[in-house]
């Protein structure tokens, strides 16, 4: 949560994209979003949020 400037959870709690990110990067994460709902398949990126790089795992949650 560093990466986004929040201490804890509920800094990031009830918050979007939009909220976290710059405008760029909120789309292009509610763009894979949008991939994985789709698709049902998984996505894995490496992002650079803040000169930090993060590793992006999105899966599917199936019930």
């Amino acid at each position: 949560m560093d990466y986004v400037g929040a201490i804890n959870d509920v800094d990031v709690l009830g918050k979007n994209d939009y909220d976290l990110y710059p405008d760029y990067s909120a789309a292009i994460s509610i763009e894979e979003d949008q991939f994985v709902f789709n698709t049902g398949k998984s996505l894995f990126n490496k992002e650079t949020l803040n000169a930090n790089m993060v590793l992006v795992f999105k899966d599917p949650f199936h019930k």
